[in-house]
């Protein structure tokens, strides 16, 4: 009888070995996906807010051009935007911007420049402010990248915003020049 029990013994320990492995299976799998939409989502907000710190550095000398610099014209506007795109890794050192109408092509990104009046209200883009932008009125940097582009490097499920779905991440900042 005692043999009969350890056999029966034996087999539970089996089965339970067998229900651990099904277990981890499952387990392991939900957390693998976890994992890569943590690591996705933490490249989008990376992405944005990389975007968004871009805009206002543009924005910011787009305002400050002073007598005697070339602060306020595409070409240092863009080159304010490539630096720091650069610096974080979104695109390769070396990278120009090229014109494209009334919008800016750098690497994946597109830049448009906007005169702001705050008086009547209407925004004119522009393809360069030229350091021209009015005391009293805003200059607005707006810049947009498909996240189906800028994302495919850290989107191995594509668990955040597939490219099917298509997908712009746009960053916009406006700044009213004060005075000269």
């Amino acid at each position: 009888m005692s043999s009969l029990n350890q056999l029966d013994r034996k087999t539970a320990q089996r089965r339970r070995r067998g229900g651990t492995v099904l277990e981890m299976a499952i387990a392991g799998t939900l957390m693998v996906i976890i994992t890569y939409g943590i690591i996705e989502a933490g490249w989008y907000f990376f992405c944005k807010n990389m975007m968004n710190g871009a805009a206002r550095e543009a924005a910011r000398n787009g305002i400050l051009q002073s007598v005697g610099t070339t602060s306020g014209n595409a070409a240092s506007i863009n080159q304010t935007i490539i630096t720091y795109f650069g610096n974080a890794g979104l695109i390769p050192h070396g990278t120009t911007a090229t014109a494209s109408g009334l919008n800016w092509k750098i690497g994946n990104f597109t830049v448009s420049f906007y005169d702001y009046n705050y008086d009547t209200g209407v925004q004119t883009q522009k393809s360069d402010p030229g350091g021209n932008v009015p005391v009293g009125d805003g200059m607005d940097v707006k810049i947009s990248a498909s996240w189906a582009v800028i994302g495919k490097n850290f989107r191995p499920m594509e668990l955040v915003m597939p490219s099917q779905n298509g997908g712009d991440i746009v960053s916009e900042c406006v700044m009213r020049k004060e005075a000269e």
